[in-house]
């Protein structure tokens, strides 16, 4: 479904991740939390719509498995490579996706988030093997994960249409209507 000012929901999500924990400069507040204004509000204004932001944040994580919460915390909150360096949401899903090495499975779930990270070569070398038989351990790494990510931004999942739900009650979306 698209939403009025974005694609879908994996942008909606990135969006708000990005005005808490990202460049709250670049961003477009009025936009992100449907405000009217300009992106030169005031500090106390940003301060406001961040803590809503952190709020709806909250309500999406209580929506959430423990999987779920993990995948959230990594892929759209980047944890680990917030100041505190939080790997816990790394750790439990390297062992969801290869548990038998949680550095390789690290390099996993890394490659799954930035496509620029470089895992076959480190793989292939601490495993023994074959570049092209690493490159099947980490597209095979990758399928739970394509499943964690679905859940979230596929509203045919139970998950996405009640990240949905808290959207919309919040006005942070409105769904664009179908004109067919």
């Amino acid at each position: 479904m698209k939403y009025k000012g974005y694609e879908d929901l994996h942008v909606v999500l990135q969006k708000i991740c990005e005005a808490v924990f990202g460049n709250v400069q670049a961003l477009n507040y009025s936009q992100l939390a449907n405000i009217h204004g300009n992106a030169s509000q005031s500090f106390e204004t940003r301060v406001a719509i961040i803590g809503s932001l952190k709020r709806i944040i909250d309500q999406i994580k209580s929506a959430c498995n423990d999987d779920e919460r993990a995948f959230f915390e990594f892929y759209f909150e980047y944890q680990d490579n917030s100041l505190s360096e939080d790997l816990s949401s790394l750790f439990h899903l390297s062992r969801l996706v290869y548990s038998s090495d949680l550095h390789i499975a690290a390099l996993i779930v890394k490659k799954f988030r930035d496509k620029r990270v470089s895992a076959q070569h480190q793989i292939s070398k601490k495993l023994g093997c074959h570049v092209v038989h690493a490159h099947r351990i980490i597209k095979n790494g990758q399928l739970p994960l394509t499943e964690l990510l679905n859940k979230f931004i596929n509203t045919d999942y139970l998950l996405a249409s009640e990240i949905e739900s808290i959207l919309i009650a919040n006005e942070v979306i409105s769904p664009i209507e179908d004109a067919s």
